[in-house]
């Protein structure tokens, strides 16, 4: 393992990540019951939907593994720099802990709060339809339960830059996804102060092992600490670790497998029904497992480090914030809107409508993440910079 400035490759892994909870949300809009495994409505549709739904092949659209994958992702680049520059100048560089943190809300939450603005023009506009699309939803309904309010610019201030963090409520946000950013801000500086507290100590690892069943599964911060203990592995183990086709297909497969469980009673999964575990837990904890090993597994693979570490993969790494801030409105509006014309699901699951509908509301995504990207998360960054810079260096 070369330990260099940065890893490209997992940017790379993040944008895979941020399209599999698009490509999640967008089969929730169409097809709720292909996620869901609804049978009475998924026996309906093409064998070949039916074998998607129910084997390993979810991985395509398991938005709950995808975000996993993410929060193990933060937990390691998050300390990333800190371990780099402390190798490099042979000291502990705390500062780099210190400038993090005092950046971190600003780069979140600016835009976050962009994407609340966003939605709230839409809806004040008319233009979202996700009410009247999900009574042609069949089975159980999903995008129909937002937006379900009366807004004011005012509550677009709070939730942008407060109540989204304090206070979060999904049937009165204007962004459903911003769940996963109240766990990223509290994660992130759960991560800042573990750094603090523990790398000056011999012994951290007691510690990590210590702290792993005390946090348990509260607020996600599990995959945050993995994805730490990943990363200080990753510079304490240095050359020691090489590639390995082998291994790394192992964890991949492993990972996957465990990671796409929805339910352990289906035939692909049936050795994962514990007695003594209830069905919920035994998902919960396939898919963290699953998502820690998908990721060790990229550092044993160099193909797929070059897959994620191409231009495409670095690209998709860089829109990876602004697609997975903006989807929803899209779904809700566009989506939504393009579903309606089409009379829902009537023409079949691979009618021309959605296949239509999905190629419309990527390429609008992408259109807008681009300039959201340099723009507004770009700036983001750099006002996080600026500011430590003028009133804390």
């Amino acid at each position: 393992m070369n330990s260099t400035n940065k890893l490209h490759y997992l940017d790379g892994l993040r944008g895979f990540a941020s399209l599999v909870v698009y490509f999640h949300h967008f089969l929730l809009l169409v097809f709720p019951p292909f996620y869901f495994l609804d049978m009475e409505f998924l026996s309906k549709a093409p064998t070949l939907l039916q074998y998607f739904a129910t084997t390993p092949f979810r991985l395509l659209f398991d938005g709950t593994l995808a975000v996993q994958i993410v929060f193990i992702h933060s937990g390691f680049v998050l300390c990333y720099q800190f371990f780099y520059k402390s190798k490099i100048s042979k000291e502990l560089r705390y500062d780099v802990v210190v400038s993090s943190a005092i950046r971190r809300y600003f780069r979140l939450t600016i835009p976050m709060a962009a994407s609340i603005l966003f939605a709230y023009f839409l809806i004040k506009l008319n233009l979202t339809f996700a009410k009247e699309a999900d009574l042609l939803s069949p089975g159980n309904k999903w995008i129909g339960g937002y937006y379900n309010f009366d807004g004011s610019l005012w509550e677009v201030i709070k939730q942008g830059f407060v109540t989204t963090y304090t206070s979060f409520k999904s049937n009165r946000t204007y962004n459903p996804n911003l769940w996963t950013l109240v766990s990223e801000l509290k994660g992130s500086f759960f991560i800042y102060a573990v750094c603090l507290l523990t790398l000056n100590t011999k012994n951290r690892w007691i510690v990590y092992i210590l702290l792993l069943p005390f946090i348990q599964f509260h607020n996600y911060f599990i995959s945050f600490l993995l994805g730490y203990i990943c990363c200080d592995l990753y510079f304490y183990l240095g050359e020691k670790v090489r590639p390995s086709n082998i291994l790394g297909f192992i964890l991949l497969f492993l990972g996957i497998y465990l990671g796409t469980v929805y339910d352990p009673n289906l035939p692909w999964y049936r050795f994962l029904n514990i007695s003594f575990m209830e069905k919920g837990e035994i998902v919960k904890l396939g898919k963290l497992v699953g998502a820690l090993l998908i990721f060790i597994s990229l550092f044993f693979l160099p193909f797929l480090q070059k897959i994620f570490g191409s231009k495409i993969g670095i690209y998709l790494g860089k829109v990876s914030f602004s697609n997975y801030l903006l989807h929803f409105p899209i779904l809700a509006s566009l989506g939504s809107f393009i579903y309606l014309k089409g009379n829902g699901i009537s023409n079949g699951v691979f009618s021309v409508e959605i296949l239509i509908n999905f190629i419309s509301c990527t390429i609008v995504l992408f259109l807008i993440s681009h300039f959201y990207a340099i723009y507004i998360d770009q700036k983001s960054i750099d006002l996080g910079k600026a500011i430590f810079k003028k009133f804390f260096k």
